[in-house]
């Protein structure tokens, strides 16, 4: 190839470079710029060569021009060249451009410097992405050095390779501890290592059991999902202290234990009066099932003979009440009943306890009945003795005594005695709550 095709050659592939390609005078005059070093600044050639005013348009700042004339001056007289050099220039529509310079000098046979070659590559999209990627890292580690739940990063092989300070506080490992470290070794049991294993191998959210430091088993849940990075598989692990929670559904499975097993109707009833739960009791007393009430305002269900206003009244004052009423059931029998109104904390509704004193007021009812029954009893034989008593001392006034007469009527009075003193055996032990002690013919009597 001739010299001038050589050279035609090596000048249009400059040309058509995808970089801004310029040749300067020892001065600094321009004198080669290419089509690359137009469509990345924005100035045309003709603007720019045979003159030297074009870095002051792209470096307008004077301090930061300065700055970077030196450090080329600087590293070019010490090395003649300048390799990756990274500046920020103001393009001709005034947007901001990253360019890598790559910088020699070009000498004469002489050994004298003829110029300087300037290769200078766009780099802006690489740095834009540098700077998204690095703010994505600060707004993750911002995000996971905050969040409350443990955050840990496992590469291919379960090694733990980020460590949250929520992860410190759940398992008590330092993060220079952690990082390194089997997640399976450092976590898992040992009778649930197959089964970390097995779900570390999964996605989606999982409960296990895992060991703090010191051996102190805690209740945990695992949502796991994967990544790449950099053409490397991760594990991305959120966990979540579940001791709170499982202490809390214990209570919760407490109470609702309590409230299923207890004898007196236990129901709550939101703000609009629709009726939020129903216990068995409840269902007992009314014959209207949980499936039923769920949901159904509680004036559909509760109705009331007695008390009703009241209940509407300590409702509407949200207030506390207790009040006594007849509660009449789906199967035609009244209950006399104790409901005992309070507003549920947090404002949320009102919870009614309705206890039922049915068989409590038949039994105060046939004890009253059955203590009249024994003042009539006693009556009669006290009148009877008071009498007879009378009799014997009008014996003894009137000198008149006839002592076989008088013992046999004592004798007498001893026997109404004894049956006065079994009446009142027995009704010391019916007001004693031993009723059981009434004797079965009085309890028929007072029955029907």
């Amino acid at each position: 190839m001739m010299t001038a095709d050589l050279s035609l050659f090596h000048q249009t592939i400059i040309e058509r470079m995808n970089a801004l390609v310029t040749f300067l005078a020892p001065d600094g005059t321009i004198l080669f710029w290419n089509v690359a070093a137009e469509q990345i600044t924005g100035y045309p050639s003709d603007e720019v060569l045979g003159k030297n005013g074009i870095w002051k348009r792209l470096y307008p700042d004077p301090v930061y021009r300065k700055e970077i004339t030196k450090m080329i001056k600087d590293v070019i007289e010490e090395q003649a060249y300048l390799r990756n050099f990274e500046t920020r220039i103001i393009t001709e529509d005034g947007s901001e451009k990253h360019i890598s310079w790559n910088t020699s000098e070009v000498r004469s046979q002489e050994k004298e410097i003829t110029g300087y070659v300037a290769v200078g590559v766009d780099i802006t999209e690489k740095v834009q992405n540098k700077r998204q990627l690095r703010e994505r890292e600060e707004l993750f580690h911002g995000i996971t050095y905050a969040a409350y739940n443990g955050i840990i990063l496992l590469d291919e092989h379960a090694i733990i390779t980020y460590w949250n300070p929520a992860a410190e506080r759940i398992f008590l490992y330092q993060k220079q501890e952690a990082k390194g470290a089997s997640i399976i070794d450092l976590l898992a049991p040992d009778t649930d290592r197959t089964l970390w294993q097995s779900v570390l191998a999964k996605t989606g959210s999982h409960e296990l059991t895992a060991l703090r430091k010191g051996g102190e088993s805690v209740p945990v849940e695992l949502t796991l999902s994967t990544v790449t990075i950099k053409n490397r598989p991760h594990t991305i692990i959120v966990i979540r202290d579940m001791t709170e929670q499982k202490v809390s559904e214990a209570q919760m499975r407490l109470l609702s234990t309590i409230v299923q097993t207890s004898h007196e109707a236990i129901i709550s009833v939101s703000k609009s009066g629709t009726i939020l739960s129903w216990n068995k009791a409840a269902e007992e007393m009314t014959g209207i099932p949980e499936e039923s009430a769920l949901d159904a305002p509680v004036s559909d269900l509760i109705r009331l003979t007695e008390g009703e206003d009241r209940i509407a009244e300590a409702i509407s004052q949200s207030d506390h009440a207790v009040i006594s009423a007849i509660l009449p059931d789906r199967r035609g029998m009244e209950h006399d009943v104790i409901i005992s109104v309070n507003p549920l904390s947090g404002g949320e509704g009102f919870s009614l306890l309705v206890r039922d004193i049915t068989k409590e007021k038949k039994a105060q009812r046939m004890m009253i009945a059955y203590i009249r029954e024994a003042t009539a009893r006693l009556k009669m034989p006290v009148e009877v003795v008071r009498e007879n008593i009378e009799d014997i001392l009008d014996m003894f006034d009137d000198d008149s005594l006839d002592c076989a007469a008088a013992a046999l009527r004592l004798r007498v009075q001893m026997t109404h005695l004894a049956q006065i003193a079994e009446t009142i055996r027995e009704l010391n032990a019916a007001l004693t709550g031993e009723d059981e002690d009434i004797p079965e013919a009085y309890r028929t009597f007072l029955l029907e």
